[in-house]
């Protein structure tokens, strides 16, 4: 006869099962959705009286280490203060004294996050979205304890018409990442854009093929940004950065451009006017931003049939 554990082990033992379940990070999936959400600050899609002359799109990309700065802090008001500061010479007194509207009306038009996780019942990509008065996604790439738990966001003022979370490979049952697909009218075209953070070990190969197939597939004007982990050394981003159409929109603008950097923002169909990397302690990674001039009549069609992503 099997021995018999006592009432108190036996429990101790299934709340163990449990707790260890609940901590697996299992696949978010796929998902689609039309608009970014807003808080009471923001407009979801915003109604926009197009100029003769458009200006400058303003895109950026940050991986915000979960707004874990290099003190080991979190402060997520030093990442939404330092997105105030793109394309200013100074930071924070000068954005500080603006009123909301000319606040909102510096932001970049999209900015694209990494490391992007779950607060409470909230997520860091509204929290910041909140603060900056504008509208957000949070596409977790990953589940934990039974909820949406870490992944890719975007920040926007823009009028998000479809977007599409699409898995990429994981293989080694942990970390699983994503690729963010937008559609949104700039002028009277429409502009697609890839947001994505990549993988640095035995999945990186694949999922950055997978990333890159996707982003030459789409109709210019698009653009592909994120941390894909990877420099220009290396073989499969120096092919895509060879075919004669990808460029570069962020180098170009540096006075020394970092060899081993693996912060981007590639496009297909679009000009860069200006762009930099902005370093700072709110974060592990720099900021990457472009402005970008487009052609106005390009990019006319929608998104696919939902839920259509990579395999």
């Amino acid at each position: 006869m099997g021995r018999v554990l006592p009432w108190g082990l036996a429990g101790l033992l299934v709340v163990g099962m449990l707790v260890a379940s609940g901590a697996d990070r299992i696949s978010s999936g796929p998902a689609d959705g039309v608009s970014l959400e807003a808080r009471p600050a923001a407009s979801p899609n915003p109604v926009v009286e197009w100029p003769r002359e458009l200006p400058p799109l303003r895109l950026a990309h940050w991986n915000i280490h979960s707004g874990v700065g290099l003190d080991g802090v979190e402060d997520l008001g030093r990442i939404a203060g330092r997105i105030q500061t793109i394309g200013t010479e100074a930071p924070g007194p000068q954005s500080a004294g603006a009123d909301v509207g000319e606040r909102v009306a510096r932001l970049p038009h999209l900015i694209g996050l990494n490391e992007v996780r779950a607060v409470g019942d909230d997520n860091q990509a509204a929290v910041l979205a909140q603060t900056l008065g504008i509208a957000s996604l949070f596409a977790p790439a990953e589940r934990q304890w039974g909820r949406d738990h870490f992944g890719n966001g975007v920040l926007g003022r823009v009028t998000v018409s479809r977007w599409q979370r699409i898995p990429l490979v994981t293989t080694k049952g942990k970390g699983y990442r994503n690729v963010v697909r937008l559609r949104f009218r700039w002028g009277p075209g429409l502009v697609s854009v890839l947001v994505t953070h990549i993988d640095r070990n035995v999945d990186r190969e694949e999922q950055l093929a997978t990333v890159f197939d996707l982003f030459r597939s789409l109709e210019p004007p698009v653009i592909l940004m994120g941390d894909f982990n990877t420099s220009r050394s290396d073989p499969i981003l120096a092919a895509v950065l060879a075919d004669g159409e990808t460029r570069d929109l962020v180098g170009p603008h540096l006075q020394n451009d970092p060899v081993g950097r693996i912060d981007w923002i590639l496009g297909r169909g679009v000009t860069s006017v200006d762009g930099g990397l902005i370093d700072s302690d709110a974060s592990d990674h720099p900021l990457v931003w472009t402005d970008l001039r487009i052609d106005v009549g390009a990019g006319d069609s929608d998104l696919p049939p939902r839920h259509e992503g990579t395999k």
